[in-house]
């Protein structure tokens, strides 16, 4: 299908444009991937013709909707760059890393503390809050992921995604029940497995093949930072305030949220 489709808009001998210079001597590669074809799986014979197509759709780029068009659509745009890195990526790690410096302040160790010695909560409860936390994020996951590849969106589900979480944190400075905490704990989970997945693939289809270790391994970096931040935080707090108190109060655990709140905005 795809060769004849190649064929078929080569041979009509409109003009063309120059190839940008990062898709030249890559297109058989590019469209492969989009395609699903194993590397390789394009014959040389094939090259001239899908230089010739790229061209085209460089040219026709509103006409264009398939997923090989797509790839050169969005490599053939003018990327902004911050530090070496496509603004999604960017942007992307920011996020997350405020993100995690919240949410390790607030659900972070000192969450099953809060349960059990603020509000007596028994250890069978706290496992049941993890438990359905936990699995609902894991089960949103394969959906989320799914939606949106079926969409072509990304960036809408990320945006719920860290929406979700960042409405419900807030709403833990007034817990006064487990039952609350679960509604809070189920809403910031559900907004990270909306998030996952759309988030990953976004920042995959931000970056040059050559270049998505680096643009993972920043986000992951990212990630991570903001997690050790966040606990550090919280450590800092405990210790400021409640000395040499061991059992974790209502009020220090209220100033850990409020200041994780307002971090993450």
């Amino acid at each position: 299908m795809w060769r004849r489709k190649l064929l078929a808009t080569s041979a009509k001998g409109r003009p063309t444009s120059s190839l940008p210079p990062f898709i030249d001597g890559k297109a058989s590669a590019l469209v492969a991937e989009a395609e699903g074809l194993p590397a390789g799986a394009i014959s040389p014979e094939d090259e001239a013709n899908i230089l010739v197509v790229i061209k085209l759709y460089i040219i026709v780029l509103p006409l264009t909707t398939s997923p090989a068009a797509n790839i050169v659509v969005n490599m053939a745009k003018p990327r902004r760059k911050i530090w070496g890195m496509h603004s999604n990526i960017f942007f992307l790690g920011l996020v997350s890393f405020l993100t995690d410096v919240s949410s390790e302040m607030i659900f972070g160790p000192l969450f099953p503390l809060f349960l059990a010695n603020v509000l007596g909560v028994r250890t069978t409860i706290i496992g049941l809050i993890t438990g359905v936390t936990e699995g609902t994020e894991s089960i949103l996951k394969i959906f989320s992921g799914w939606l949106s590849d079926r969409m072509g969106k990304r960036k809408i589900f990320a945006l719920l995604g860290y929406g979700f979480s960042t409405l419900a944190k807030p709403f833990m400075y007034l817990t006064s029940a487990w039952g609350q905490v679960l509604g809070v704990r189920f809403a910031d989970r559900l907004g990270k497995g909306l998030r996952t997945s759309p988030r990953d693939a976004l920042v995959a289809a931000s970056s040059l093949p050559e270049e998505r270790g680096r643009s993972f391994g920043f986000h992951r970096a990212m990630d991570t930072g903001g997690a050790v931040v966040g606990l550090g935080i919280a450590a800092a707090i405990v210790f400021l305030l409640q000395e040499e108190i061991l059992e974790l109060v209502q009020s220090t655990y209220q100033r850990i949220v409020l200041i994780g709140v307002v971090l993450q905005y």
